[in-house]
């Protein structure tokens, strides 16, 4: 068996854990922190007096869930694994 194949093997299940650990936060983390967010904004909404539609509360939720740091550590975990299978 050629070395660099276990090493290769190595990185993509130790990539494999680590994403699956951040998927599994993310599932646990993100409604309950959408939901909050939601919250927050229909209030800051109603406070600043600027009555925001839901679509657009909906979407200022959208792109603050996008940049979440459970996110970013499930893209970051899916992207080192992607380079883990590609051997680099």
């Amino acid at each position: 068996m050629h070395p660099g194949l276990l090493k290769q093997l190595n990185a993509m299940m130790e990539a494999s854990e680590e994403l699956e650990r951040a998927g599994d936060t993310l599932t646990k983390v993100e409604p309950g922190m959408r939901s909050k967010l939601l919250r927050e904004e229909r209030d800051m909404s109603d406070m600043d007096g600027l009555r925001y539609t839901e679509e657009e509360i909906e979407a200022n939720v959208a792109k603050q869930m996008e940049n979440n740091p459970h996110r970013v550590a499930w893209k970051k975990a899916k992207n080192k694994l992607e380079e883990a299978a590609k051997g680099g």
